[in-house]
Parts: C-alpha cells; sequence; structure tokens
C-alpha cells in the first residue's frame, strides 16, 4: 500500500519497545525491495517530520505538535492511533 502510493522511505521508532516489525523488515530486505526500512529505539524527530509526507503515531501531545509545526512545504499528514495502555491512557 505504501509503494502503490508512492512512499519510498520508512521509519520506525520502538521507543523502549523490543518487538520489531518482522514481517516489515522482511519486506524491507528482501532482493526487489523498493521502500528503504529504518529502525530505530530513540531518535530525535524534528528533522524527520519536517521531511516527512506521513507521519502514523500514537496520540502523544509531542509528536502531534511537531506534526502540525512541520515546515515540510508540502504539509506533513498525521494518522495518529489511539494507544490507551501506553501511560495510563494520558
Amino acid at each position: 500500500l505504501l509503494v502503490a502510493n508512492g512512499f519510498t522511505h520508512l521509519t520506525f521508532q520502538l521507543g523502549k519497545g523490543q518487538v520489531k516489525p518482522a514481517k516489515i523488515e522482511q519486506l524491507a530486505s528482501a532482493p526487489n525491495a523498493s521502500i528503504k526500512l529504518e529502525i530505530h529505539h530513540f531518535i530525535v524527530l524534528e528533522p524527520i517530520i519536517n521531511e516527512a509526507d506521513l507521519v502514523i503515531s500514537h496520540c502523544g501531545a509531542g509528536v502531534l505538535l511537531e506534526c502540525l509545526r512541520s515546515t515540510n512545504p508540502r504539509g506533513t499528514t498525521n494518522i495518529a492511533v489511539v494507544n490507551d495502555t501506553l501511560m495510563n491512557n494520558h
């Protein structure tokens, strides 16, 4: 779906999580992979968001504000996914 819509790069931030998205890793490492994959535990998000066309995130205020303040001239679309088990659904 991402490739079909013109996306060429996918960056994951796992935070403290230890589970890596295995199926995504397999697809990205395939010999004919058409999407570049990066997986990090912690990264500075602002420069990445400023270049991103799409950000899929939890509903944390920080990442939502970063998307609203994005300097990407094309704009940065944010899809916020509720995770009610994260930090007591703050």
